[in-house]
Order: structure tokens, then sequence, then C-alpha cells
């Protein structure tokens, strides 16, 4: 009776440290981020206590993948998530969403690589920009409905939009990300960001070498982003575009490829010379090589025969008076009198 007791008594222990472990992960993860001056509990500014003062997140490299991870180590997992941003909040006469002092928060210039599977931002590549200037927040809009994305997409459809391209950083291959969304609106701060169904060969080129590989890339297909990133191009057509900025744009209509179907959803950058360039360039050398012996070849054929002309080109024939020809061993001078 007495050892059923103590076992009894070893379970309910272990237990109860198992779940204060729990816990104690659990107040880890969510003591390190949380959201300031969103209109509503999942949007907001993001702000980081990784050296135990809560500091901003800047918006620079705040691309879909941190988007999505931030949402959700802030225990967010339905619908959508956007890039929650507005510059107005930076200035003192600024509304005040939620009722939230206006406060001031460091902005910390540290970059996050996410590949968008990660449960935390600290699980991310973390690098230290911090003497980087940096002036604007970002932040995330997290479980966004689907009406609401909808609408946010017929606004940018119905409206100029600029719009950014990138692949995650670190990598010369990955989804193409639409990371940035110019458009002033009664939506400022839900910035739509997110994925792309298909692209041509020749936007392929232009996101590598704005990526920085100057031998360009194709086209290619990956599996299909999480649903809580949302799909903001059916279609990028750059055929007769030399810049991203002039590309024809095709916007999805429902946030995600259903409808166009995912084709080539990413790009696969050179990082050295394609076999076809290499096999052009080495074609080229070779044609210059034939050239180069045949012009040598010329030369010396032409200087060896100028040398000993043969003999039939050895003959001259003089004119003299009376328009009389001579060949060169009958030929005498007279001079005129």
């Amino acid at each position: 009776m007495v050892n059923m007791e103590v076992h009894a008594c070893w379970i309910s222990t272990v237990a109860c440290l198992v779940l204060c472990i729990m816990c104690m992960e659990s107040y880890a993860v969510d003591s390190s981020i949380r959201l300031h001056a969103g209109f509503s509990e999942n949007e907001g500014f993001v702000l980081v206590n990784m050296t135990g003062v809560w500091q901003a997140i800047c918006k620079d490299d705040w691309d879909p993948f941190n988007v999505l991870v931030a949402c959700r180590q802030l225990g967010f997992t339905e619908g959508y998530a956007l890039k929650w941003e507005d510059t107005d909040y930076q200035y003192p006469n600024s509304w005040r969403p939620r009722n939230e002092s206006k406060e001031s928060f460091p902005i910390r210039r540290t970059k996050f690589v996410c590949n968008g599977s990660e449960a935390s931002l600290s699980s991310c590549q973390v690098s230290d920009r911090s003497n980087d200037y940096c002036s604007i927040y970002g932040g995330v809009a997290c479980n966004i409905s689907t009406a609401e994305l909808t609408t946010l997409l017929d606004s940018v459809r119905n409206d100029y939009v600029s719009l950014s391209y990138d692949i995650p950083m670190g990598v010369a291959e990955g989804l193409v990300l639409v990371t940035e969304i110019f458009k002033y609106s009664e939506h400022d701060h839900k910035m739509l960001v997110g994925g792309i169904c298909n692209l041509d060969d020749r936007a392929a080129m232009l996101i590598c070498e704005r990526r920085g590989y100057p031998n360009g890339g194709k086209p290619a297909a990956f599996p299909s982003s999480e649903r809580t990133m949302p799909t903001v191009l059916s279609e990028l057509d750059c055929v007769y575009s030399d810049s991203l900025s002039s590309c024809r744009k095709v916007f999805s209509l429902i946030g995600d490829c259903s409808q166009a179907g995912v084709m080539n959803n990413g790009v696969q950058c050179y990082t050295s010379l394609r076999p076809s360039v290499i096999g052009a360039l080495s074609f080229v050398a070779q044609a210059a090589i034939i050239i180069v012996v045949a012009g040598i070849c010329g030369i010396c054929w032409v200087q060896r025969h100028s040398k000993n002309p043969p003999a039939d080109r050895r003959q001259i024939y003089l004119t003299v008076s009376g328009n009389e020809f001579y060949s060169p061993g009958q030929a005498t001078y007279q001079p005129s009198s």
C-alpha cells in the first residue's frame, strides 16, 4: 500500500515537472516577442526581447517567410500572414490604435533569414546589422481572412502598384517572393506580400541578376508554399521588358494558385557560366584561332612568293617612241632629240 502511494507520488512529481518545463518553454517563447500598435490583437509592429530590452524590427529584409515564422511564434496558425507597416506611426501626431501610448522603441537592425518552417525567429539564421540605419518598423498581420485578403487583392489590382521581387538570402534558388507593395490607400498598414504562380525565362534572368547572379538563371517549380502565405501574382511576364518594374503582372483572384496552377513559382540562378554559354565561347575561341592561323599562313605565302616571282611575271615590257614594244633582252633606250 505504501509502495503504491510512493509510486503515485513519483508519478505526480514527474508530471508536475514536465508541466513546469512545458510552461517555462512556452513562457520563454512568448516572452521574447510581442506586437505593438496594431488595430487588433493579431497585427502590429514586431517587438523582440533578445538582449533584455524590447526592440523593434526594421522593415528592410522583412520578407514573407519572416512574417510566417513571427506569426507562428505568436501562436497564430490559421488564415494568411501579411506584412504590417505604417510610417505615420513614426510621427508625434500619429494615430494611436488600441489606445496604446505613443512609445519609441530602438530598432534592432537584426537580419532574420527564415525558410518559413521555423518555430521562432531565433531558429532562423540571425545576423546583426546594428550599424545600419533604419527608421521604419516592420510588423505582421496574422490570421487574415479570405474575405479581407480578397479586398486587398482587389485594391492593388484596380490601382497602380509597384512590386519588389526577391528570393531568400544566401541561396541560389528558391521560391520567388513579392516582398513589397508600394501603394497608398486605406489598407496601408497591411502590406500584401507573398508568392507567384508562374514566371517566364526573362523574369527569372532579371530576378537572378537583381539578386547578384550576373549569369542569370531559369524558372523552376518548387513545392507550394503554406496556405498562410498568400499568392500575390498568377503570372509575371517579362518577355518584352528590360526591367522587373515594366513586366506584365496578372494578380491572383483569390490568393492562391488553384485557378492558374503552379508552373514556375521560383528560380534557379546560375552560379557559373551556363553550358550553352561556355559552348558558345569555346566555338568563338576556336574560330578565332583558325582565323589567326589562316592569316599567318597567308602572310607567309605572300612574303615567300613576293621574293621569287614566277618567270612569266618577271618579263617587263617597255614602251618607247613610236608605240613599239620590245622584250627586255631587245629593248634599247633612245633619248629623245
